[in-house]
């Protein structure tokens, strides 16, 4: 399943069998659950990932729900997710911060906002 999405995982693990084909929900639930099981089995305290997502306001649903599928797994307590968003175009009604609002309240799940504002120009050309 994961080496139909990602082919180059197949120099790390190998040819896989084929599976039955699945569509709609029970193909997203596979998917989820595999991505779940490759990510207990790659995270460990000798080996932490950290996964940094960029640019969540323009996500779709099934991605957010993805990294839910992550960040509420208390299996693995070795991966970090870093997410960075443009604060003014998302707000309170946008999907991203609706699931977002949903993992804290049901599922328990700590978020750290950092805001970051605009350089000024002494930082940007001491950066550059």
């Amino acid at each position: 399943v994961l080496t139909d999405v990602i082919p180059s995982l197949v120099k790390v693990i190998g040819e896989q069998p084929k599976v039955a084909h699945a569509t709609g929900i029970e193909a997203q639930n596979r998917f989820r659950y595999i991505a779940q099981c490759f990510a207990r089995a790659i995270c460990t305290p000798r080996r932490p990932l950290i996964c940094v997502l960029d640019d969540l306001q323009w996500c779709d649903t099934a991605s957010i729900d993805l990294m839910k599928t992550f960040v509420t797994d208390e299996s693995n307590n070795h991966l970090l997710f870093i997410g960075c968003y443009r604060d003014d175009e998302m707000g309170a009604e946008h999907h991203v911060s609706v699931k977002f609002d949903q993992m804290k309240k049901e599922n328990n799940v700590k978020f750290t906002t950092i805001e970051l504002g605009n350089m000024d120009l002494d930082s940007l050309t001491s950066f550059v």
